[in-house]
């Protein structure tokens, strides 16, 4: 996955919000009250946000599955070479050592790559495991809502001077699943195009299964937040509800929560998670 796209991915993703995502870091650091040692940025890609976390942190490890997208992320922090370091893994295969930190922050919809229960779960565990006793988990994810009526069976283009891409979008309704099918060619030196064919896959998750899963990996509460918000004016989900209440008496809890702060409709979910309370 990014293989070939590596070297253009900056380039097809320049209107991702990536000055929001770092304002909602700040203010979940802010909340908590302190800058960090060591800050994992899960799924970094080319590393765009590696700057705005090292504003609030000594160190930042940069983890992806790709070698080809942490080549370029390497090339891309310069004097902040020896605050930065790189890690090939995926979420769910996070190494038990050299991976240790106080936060972690997954940003622009990584998480929705994971395509089964059983890996989204596995991946909140590892990520847990790779955390602070008091760390803390912030990440977004596409919703239902949108895949189902945005990004599904759609065709997008985007034509600059040296660039035409080309995606299509199919969804598997049942599952919550949308496949891309990108095709971009690019203008090289010589004034011949390179023609990349990727295929991607997506999946959403209910609410419900989000929250069941981060008890379940060992977080103990969570602010939630939506479309570039956080909603820490209140206090934070207990998940404990997971462990003392009936399976319907949780979904009615969690209907509640998606009413309260409008989250059926939203596009993105925030999710501020807390390997402790969250109360500060």
């Amino acid at each position: 996955m990014y293989e070939a796209f590596s070297s253009v991915y900056d380039d097809l993703m320049r209107d991702v919000p990536y000055d929001q995502f770092a304002a909602l870091f700040e203010r979940a650091t802010e909340y908590v009250g302190s800058s960090f040692v060591r800050v994992i940025d899960l799924g970094c890609g080319t590393g765009v946000m590696i700057p705005h976390l090292l504003r609030r942190s000594r160190t930042v490890i940069g983890v992806d599955p790709s070698a080809e997208m942490l080549a370029v992320a390497a090339q891309k922090v310069g004097n902040y070479r020896q605050r930065v370091s790189f890690v090939q893994a995926t979420a769910a295969t996070l190494p038990s050592e050299g991976v240790q930190a106080e936060f972690c922050v997954s940003f622009c919809d990584v998480l929705n790559y994971v395509l089964t229960e059983e890996e989204f779960l596995a991946s909140f565990r590892s990520i847990a495991r790779a955390l602070s006793k008091n760390g803390h988990f912030l990440f977004d994810l596409h919703t239902p809502y949108k895949i189902l009526h945005v990004l599904g069976n759609q065709v997008h283009y985007d034509i600059s001077d040296h660039q035409a891409a080309l995606m299509t979008t199919s969804v598997d309704e049942t599952r919550l699943l949308v496949a891309y099918d990108l095709t971009v060619f690019d203008k090289a030196k010589n004034g011949l195009y390179r023609r990349f064919d990727e295929h991607h896959e997506q999946r959403a998750y209910s609410l419900f299964t989000v929250l069941r899963a981060l008890f379940e990996a060992g977080f103990r509460s969570v602010h939630l937040g939506a479309d570039g918000s956080l909603f820490m004016h209140v206090p934070p989900v207990d998940l404990s509800l997971f462990a003392t209440d009936t399976e319907n008496e949780q979904k009615k809890e969690i209907q509640s929560l998606e009413q309260q702060f409008q989250l059926e409709s939203a596009q993105r979910w925030f999710f501020f998670a807390h390997r402790e309370n969250g109360e500060v």
